[in-house]
């Protein structure tokens, strides 16, 4: 029996989230190694998705995550566009409203978790 293209959508969308939940994961850690505290994963609003909400000290950081298996789509940093960047910003102004932080200082930060080569690297830029 052929399966349905219900069916065929629903494993390849299963296969992608969970490919992408793995190089958060995967952040989550390494944040957690450069000394962070993770408060939230996935946290959702109307508008998008936060991949996740940390601390260092006393700065509120809103890190997005990306993964890369292959080099057909280039290198995880070149995903963080002008349009994403803004898209961070709104996200962040939202979570801010619902979450207010009493230290006041927000940061944008970003992580590249690059699988393309045979050894995994991870890569932080903080305040992009």
């Amino acid at each position: 029996m052929k399966p349905s293209r219900f069916t065929t959508f629903w494993s390849w969308l299963t296969r992608r989230l969970s490919k992408g939940r793995l190089g958060e994961r995967a952040a989550a850690y390494y944040l957690i190694d450069q000394g962070y505290s993770i408060l939230e994963r996935n946290w959702t609003c109307p508008i998008g998705e936060i991949d996740i909400v940390a601390r260092e000290g006393d700065v509120l950081c809103i890190v997005e995550v990306k993964r890369r298996l292959s080099a057909r789509k280039g290198r995880p940093e070149e995903a963080l566009t002008d349009r994403k960047h803004r898209k961070l910003e709104q996200l962040a102004a939202i979570y801010l409203q619902r979450h207010p932080h009493p230290g006041g200082r927000v940061r944008l930060d970003f992580v590249a978790v690059d699988d393309t080569k045979k050894k995994r690297e991870i890569r932080l830029y903080r305040g992009v």
